[in-house]
């Protein structure tokens, strides 16, 4: 199975205690479904990376994810309060 093709449900998400509600994980099932402005390239992290947009009741969260030949890396989850994406967010990642 390639990265492309490999799934990450959002139950597998709900899993890794991730901040959103219920309905945040329904709006986000697989990352392979999903394109502009729901998820989009991160290339000043590097090559295959990418940020998904996730809306809450508890406001905007951004997870960032790295696809790889062998699978879907997440590397950070933050909640947006900026315009940007933090530059901590960034070198973390990195």
């Amino acid at each position: 199975m390639t990265a492309k093709t490999r799934l990450i449900p959002a139950l597998l998400l709900s899993a890794m205690l991730l901040p959103f509600s219920l309905r945040a994980d329904y709006e986000a099932p697989f990352f392979y479904t999903v394109s502009m402005p729901q998820s989009r390239p991160m290339p000043d992290i590097g090559a295959g990376c990418h940020e998904l947009r996730v809306t809450d009741a508890g406001g905007e969260w951004r997870l960032v994810y790295a696809v790889t030949p062998e699978a879907v890396v997440v590397l950070d989850v933050f909640k947006k309060t900026t315009r940007t994406t933090p530059q901590t967010i960034l070198t973390r990642c990195a």
